[in-house]
């Protein structure tokens, strides 16, 4: 999307856990399904994304959810 070359998230994407929601997953799949093997890509290799992002995700979500009246502002706007 923004076209910067950084290096890809190549191994377990991070799993905050929000105060308000409790764990959550940015990406999640289960690498036995049979499914997932059709394409020859599993895991992290179907959805490129940079190391970097991953982390800016997992940090805006562990904000949002830090306190009930973030998460109500960000809902509610």
């Amino acid at each position: 999307v923004t076209g910067e070359i950084t290096p890809l998230e190549t191994g377990t994407f991070p799993e905050p856990k929000i105060p308000v929601l409790g764990p959550t997953f940015l990406f999640s799949m289960n690498k036995d399904a049979l499914c997932h093997q059709r394409y020859g890509q599993i895991s992290s290799e179907i959805f490129p994304v940079s190391k970097k992002l991953t982390r800016e995700l997992q940090n805006s979500l562990l904000y949002i959810g830090s306190s009930p009246d973030i998460l109500t502002q960000f809902v509610h706007n």
